[in-house]
């Protein structure tokens, strides 16, 4: 089989053209043959496919970048972006002012003889001089102070919310109320009622016509007071000036004592602090209980302390003296029978 190399790629006419076609070069060396001429060119080797260039510039730079980094280089672009635009945006609303108009003498002399409007809501009224108000001045919106307020005359306002440190040297108020301390170094007049959560402190004196809650402690540095009742559950005193004590309460309760004989009665007025029980006796008196005393309240001790006295001569001379004291009751007893068909009477009072 003939070898496929070999072939030509030329139809046999070509060929025989070829070999009848006369050769103009005269050098016998230089002439070739048309099979020679068909060997060679099926010797020649074919040319190498064509191998594709390389990308170059952006394209080849794109094509070796990962995906996932683009899209990151693209967030910070978009967030610095954002940032710029906040930024300026806040830099325009900083270098806002308002514009500003200086008022004339001559407005102001209009001031005061008539009524004005000045500007609107968007302006602001700055006096940068000393301002002297003889009328009076209405605020109808809230009223803002950046510096300390002083006032030399009496301040009257409906209420008063302080929500830093408030200084007073004298305070008169018919409603005081504060949720957390109060110091006072001055006088405290309270004419209403004052409701204060915790501790009450007070260097001066506290003079109250009204009500005073305090939650927690009260310390007074000078004198308290009081035109009206006082009111509390305990109170404790280093010392006390009382120049009287009015004591009310209800009336407790009084049975007579076997002590007091056949027919013998008793009975009380006062109050579980204070009383007086009058013990009228009977035939066949002797020693032991002439009256038990029951109070309409228990008292926190179980000894509470009751001093007897007796008030008159009817059993001035008899051997009284208390017995039976708990936190609820106590007994008047005697250690000599008292005389038949007396009337005894005693004073007590209860300490606790």
């Amino acid at each position: 089989m003939d070898d496929p190399k070999n072939k030509s790629d030329k139809s046999p006419e070509e060929l025989m053209s070829q070999v009848s076609e006369p050769d103009g070069d005269l050098d016998p060396s230089k002439k070739v043959s048309a099979v020679d001429a068909m060997a060679d060119e099926s010797n020649q080797d074919k040319p190498a496919a064509a191998v594709p260039a390389k990308a170059k510039g952006i394209k080849g730079l794109i094509s070796r970048v990962n995906i996932y980094l683009l899209l990151f280089i693209l967030v910070v672009i978009i967030s610095v972006a954002v940032y710029l635009v906040l930024y300026f945006m806040n830099k325009r609303e900083a270098d806002v002012r308002l514009e500003t108009t200086k008022i004339a003498e001559e407005t102001l002399e209009q001031l005061k003889t008539a009524d004005a409007t000045i500007g609107d809501p968007q302006q602001i009224l700055t006096i940068e001089s000393h301002a002297v108000i003889s009328g009076k001045v209405i605020m109808r919106d809230t009223v803002d102070i950046a510096g300390a307020l002083t006032i030399g005359g009496p301040l009257s306002i409906p209420s008063i919310g302080v929500a830093g440190a408030g200084r007073f040297n004298s305070l008169t108020t018919n409603d005081l109320q504060a949720a957390g301390n109060v110091a006072i170094g001055g006088l405290l007049d309270v004419a209403g009622g004052a409701a204060i959560g915790e501790n009450l402190t007070v260097a001066g004196d506290i003079n109250g016509g009204g009500r005073l809650d305090i939650g927690g402690q009260a310390t007074i540095g000078g004198n308290l007071n009081v035109n009206g009742i006082i009111s509390a559950q305990g109170i404790n005193f280093e010392s006390i000036s009382i120049s009287r004590i009015n004591i009310t309460g209800t009336n407790p309760s009084v049975a007579v004592g076997g002590a007091a004989g056949g027919g013998g009665t008793a009975s009380i007025n006062g109050t579980d602090t204070a009383a007086t029980v009058t013990i009228n006796t009977g035939g066949g008196t002797s020693t032991g209980i002439l009256a038990t005393i029951f109070f309409t309240g228990a008292f926190s001790s179980n000894n509470p302390h009751p001093v007897l006295t007796p008030n008159g001569s009817g059993c001035a001379n008899i051997g009284w003296y208390v017995t039976n004291i708990s936190a609820t009751q106590f007994a008047i007893a005697t250690a000599t029978a008292p005389p038949a068909g007396a009337t005894c009477r005693f004073n007590y009072i209860v300490i606790n």
